[in-house]
């Protein structure tokens, strides 16, 4: 297994850091920016690592010294901005006035400190990603009994300052890596003093692997299901022996309580829009009982996506869970309680992460916490919410499936509805979220947040279509996006992302898309579009799709294949059973 960020010494993550960098080396490269008004060189190393062992070929800088607002000017180039902008090392240089003035003096340190936040954050506006810390009193303060100057500074900063303001801002908590390590361990004076340096080696390292769920987010190497084992795993006790009464997942026991709150947290993974499942060697009559009787029981039947409850082994019943749900080993994680289990899963399923529960079974509930953190649970969509739903529908779909002599037929059956909305400003975050989580039917996978998506959706030049598709047995939701930008005033084309999600793949869903996409370059004036497949590990599945669409091929070079169509010459597929309407 890959060592985690805290495991590594700074010597052997430099070596790491400058292997990982070399292995990219020819990609198009990402550039990422640190702000500080302290000295915090270590974390261009660091950060670049974290990185690029998420397999974005970074190369990070870090800005002038306490050169915040102006450099902020100079990160056009930039897809994330970390910005370390501490009130603390801000307060010293005014504190003879702040002890003159007052509560006076006070309220307006306060306002200018908020309007130059206030300046930073929109001048990094069109930036991606913006990692900003909230302001934290804590090395300073936290010795002192009573509040403290600083203590209500900060306070008054995080009244004022309104992150939501800004889409493109995650608000990083320092206060979380002062209670995981110790203040005394996050901040060395000495080098403060000497040379401005506040943070210490640990807490810059700590403070990205924080920061790190993110990272893999933007990335698009998030997990996307959770399977669990049931005995020992999701309840204590063993179900066969100890029987239905027997197991412990409640508050009136320790073990119990325990168990209670691990589901707590599978409760609001679920909820965050994460793929739940069952994976166990057990009799399922007798886990169906407790999922739909059990008084203690919290992980209920209903929020459960996918299950293989057998007496077959863990390898073969995860590997049918990723072929039922449609997606790649690599995102998901197992947990269980047995090392052989998982250490036949490690063997032959590596992609899988696995963890085990721990033998101190205190450790549990704190230590899934951590390994959850890969899931990178940020805004919740409305088809998260729906996922659960959207599976078991999927299930029906199959179970038809098998009435129908051809597939032909049992297309016709689903009765297919797409229906295209353009640049929708409430699609946005589903949007980035496809761009982010899509590998298998993804032809070019860029990345991009939220923020960046709303850019796109009021820009004169660029359009965002996003695919919203029904059929009989319900809604699949926002599941496509095509995003194309306007050139040659506005003759030309060029298809920045063209992606499906795994849902409706294998239903022409893919071909309807085109059509759509085509009537809209047209509405647009677009006489010739332009586009490309950059071949990955993961979507060699549609390479075939801009011939298959009557895109010319223009040339080759490496992993990239570009392509062009006139659009007179387009043959729409004009799938009879695919109702399309538009927004």
């Amino acid at each position: 297994m890959t060592p985690g960020l805290l495991d590594l010494d700074y010597s052997e993550l430099l070596n790491r850091n400058r292997e990982l960098g070399d292995a990219l080396a020819g990609a198009e490269a990402v550039s990422a920016a640190v702000l500080a008004n302290t000295t915090v060189d270590p974390l261009k190393e660091i950060l670049e690592y974290a990185l690029r062992r998420a397999r974005v070929p970074a190369t990070v800088r870090i800005g002038g010294f306490d050169s915040i607002v102006q450099d902020s000017e100079r990160c056009s180039d930039c897809r994330i901005v970390a910005v370390f902008f501490d009130a603390g090392v801000a307060l010293p240089d005014a504190l003879a006035g702040l002890l003159k003035g007052g509560e006076a003096a006070e309220r307006e340190f306060v306002a200018e400190m908020a309007r130059r936040t206030r300046t930073v954050l929109e001048n990094l506006k069109a930036i991606p990603l913006v990692l900003f810390n909230r302001f934290c009193p804590l090395p300073w303060t936290c010795f002192a009994p009573e509040q403290r100057r600083l203590d209500r500074i900060c306070a008054q900063l995080e009244q004022a300052l309104d992150f939501s303001q800004w889409p493109n801002v995650a608000p990083v908590d320092l206060a979380k890596i002062f209670a995981r390590i110790g203040v005394a361990e996050s901040v060395d004076w000495r080098l403060y003093y000497r040379a401005r340096a506040l943070y210490s080696l640990r807490f810059l390292t700590c403070w990205v692997d924080q920061v790190e769920p993110i990272l893999t987010s933007l990335a698009g190497t998030a997990r996307k299901a959770l399977i669990f084992d049931c005995d020992n795993t999701l309840w204590q006790g063993i179900l066969g022996e100890d029987g239905f009464d027997g197991i412990e997942m409640g508050m009136d026991t320790p073990r119990g309580r325990v168990f209670r709150e691990v589901q707590q947290d599978i409760l609001e993974l679920a909820h965050g829009g994460i793929i739940l499942g069952l994976c166990s060697r057990n009799n399922p009559d007798e886990v169906d009982e407790v999922l739909a009787r059990h008084p203690d029981m919290l992980v209920r039947e209903p929020l459960l996506s996918v299950r293989r409850v057998n007496w077959e082994d863990k390898v073969s019943s995860l590997a049918a869970i990723a072929k039922e749900l449609n997606i790649g080993l690599d995102a998901i994680a197992f947990v269980d309680d047995s090392p052989q289990e998982l250490l036949a899963v490690e063997q032959q399923l590596p992609e899988v992460a696995v963890f085990q529960v721990p033998v101190r079974l205190s450790e549990y509930p704190s230590s899934f916490r951590r390994f959850a953190r890969q899931f990178a649970l940020n805004h919740a969509t409305g088809e998260d919410a729906r996922r659960t739903a959207m599976y078991r529908s999927e299930a029906l779909r199959r179970d038809a499936a098998g009435h129908f002599a051809t597939r032909e037929d049992y297309l016709r059956s689903l009765q297919l509805r797409i229906r295209v909305h353009r640049d929708n400003p409430e699609h946005a975050r589903r949007v980035a979220q496809l761009t982010q989580k899509t590998n298998q039917f993804n032809l070019t996978t860029i990345r991009y947040t939220e923020a960046e998506v709303l850019r796109m959706v009021s820009s004169e030049s660029q359009r965002v279509l996003s695919l919203e598709v029904s059929d009989r047995f319900g809604e699949y939701g926002i599941t496509g996006v095509a995003i194309y930008d306007l050139r040659a005033g506005g003759r030309e084309s060029h298809i920045d992302t063209l992606l499906l999600s795994c849902r409706v793949l294998g239903r022409e869903v893919e071909l309807a898309l085109m059509d759509a996409l085509i009537d809209q370059l047209r509405a647009d004036g677009v006489a010739t579009v332009h586009a490309r497949y950059v071949l990955t590990r993961k979507n060699t599945q549609a390479e075939w799709y801009f011939e298959r669409c009557g895109f010319s091929l223009v040339g080759q070079a490496g992993e990239v294949t570009t392509y062009a169509l006139s659009l007179p010459d387009y043959k729409p597929f004009e799938c009879d059973y695919i109702a399309r309407s538009y927004a």
